[in-house]
């Protein structure tokens, strides 16, 4: 199952062991069959030449080792940060290896991603997404209550303003679906999914915050382009001015020029009924 993340991470890491113990016994019979004797020697491999020769091989079988100590039960974002901190080694090869884990590791977490920011889907199973929903809350209170962001979940390569971002297209894709009932496709520009698409294979890359930014901008405009256009946002804005008398500064000017003595007198000596009157009158 594409979001069954925790056995994905488990086998993402039982995959890369079993890769360095292949390497390692294809290595070691190499070594064995192909090296020419020694002077002086019998020919035979000694095990002070094994261990210089395996040197490498089980310096990552103890990395690897460290990597599932680490992990333990972790899952999700919280395991993807945990394996984030092992890319700090300065041994290229090390990173090289973590790299290849982390990346195999946050494949789910990159496919719940894009189908949030594409199509306002977190379908999460486990738990393991940094969005969660609220499926109690009701349709009125979508926007302000029902997605949250889940702080043990967001990995630590994400930062907070990213996430925030990323939290909002999600909200604003099923507020257009669920609020407005508009169904249209939104108008995302091939080269934006496409890059969109090969920004999130790289989850740690630097310009995931470029991408997140365009895919931010494109639902935003569309949200604000839908309630003026379906929902006639700016001239509800107007009457709304306009009934508050906003809009009308001959009325305010008049009234305030009527009551202009009762604002300068002492409270006690203002009487409601004749600012009442007033009013009316204005």
């Amino acid at each position: 199952h594409p979001y069954r993340t925790h056995v994905t991470h488990v086998t993402c890491i039982h995959v890369c062991t079993m890769r360095c113990i292949h390497v390692y016994s294809v290595h070691m019979f190499t070594l064995y069959t192909h090296t020419p004797p020694l002077q002086n020697s019998t020919g035979k491999l000694s095990l002070h030449r094994l261990l210089v020769w395996s040197t490498d091989t089980l310096d990552h079988l103890r990395l690897l080792c460290s990597l599932v100590h680490q992990a333990g039960y972790l899952n999700g974002g919280a395991l993807a940060s945990c394996l984030h901190t092992f890319l700090h080694y300065g041994d290229p090869a090390y990173h090289y290896l973590v790299n290849q884990i982390l990346h195999l590791t946050t494949r789910p977490l990159r496919e719940m991603l894009r189908r949030w920011i594409y199509e306002g889907d977190c379908s999460d199973m486990y738990g393991e997404f940094f969005i969660t929903v609220d499926g109690n809350v009701p349709e009125d209170l979508l926007w302000e209550s029902k997605y949250s962001i889940k702080e043990e979940m967001l990995p630590s390569f994400i930062p907070k303003v990213m996430a925030d971002k990323i939290l909002l297209i999600g909200k604003t894709i099923n507020f257009i679906r669920t609020v407005c009932r508009d169904h249209s496709p939104i108008n995302f520009p091939f080269s934006t999914v496409a890059t969109n698409n090969q920004g999130l294979n790289d989850i740690i890359g630097p310009d995931l915050h470029t991408h997140i930014s365009e895919v931010y901008k494109i639902t935003s405009t569309h949200l604000i382009a839908l309630l003026k256009k379906k929902y006639l946002l700016c001239e509800h804005l107007t009457a709304l001015r306009d009934y508050l008398l906003l809009g009308q500064g001959d009325f305010i000017q008049h009234l305030m020029d009527l009551i202009c003595k009762d604002l300068t007198a002492d409270a006690k000596d203002v009487q409601p009924a004749m600012l009442q009157s007033k009013l009316e009158t204005a």
